[in-house]
């Protein structure tokens, strides 16, 4: 099992602490799981992350997160992405193609999972 595989889970945590607004970056960086530089599928992962985290948009005034610009977000749409690939099961080889082709395109949070699931048929591998 390659190190991606064994960190998926982790990977998948991450992810939602990000999209939930729950992760900051010295929390990101500790939880990072090590071993994974070499993976091309985790350095877009934490690519992602890593901005979802730096730029969750905020309230000028309540200093809170503006959970309505952030679930209009690109970022936000990049986050869910990463979500429904890691949940995919499918090989970090896939992972990584469907990250290339659907992260160029505007992506609708709602319809990931099926645009997801058409895309992994598509390349007839895993």
């Amino acid at each position: 099992m390659s190190n991606f595989d064994s960190s998926r889970q982790e990977l998948l945590n991450l992810v939602n602490l990000a999209i939930e607004g729950q992760l900051d970056l010295d929390d990101f960086d500790k939880l990072w799981p090590q071993g994974l530089s070499s993976s091309a599928a985790a350095v877009k992962i934490y690519a992602d992350v890593e901005d979802g985290v730096e730029h969750l948009p905020a309230k000028f005034f309540s200093k809170g997160p503006d959970w309505e610009m952030w679930k209009r977000s690109q970022m936000y749409a990049l986050l869910c992405l990463d979500r429904e690939l890691l949940k995919s099961g499918k090989s970090e080889r896939s992972i990584k193609l469907a990250h290339d082709a659907l992260s160029k395109m505007r992506i609708d949070p709602d319809a990931l999972s099926e645009t997801v699931s058409r895309f992994m048929e598509s390349l007839g591998e895993d």
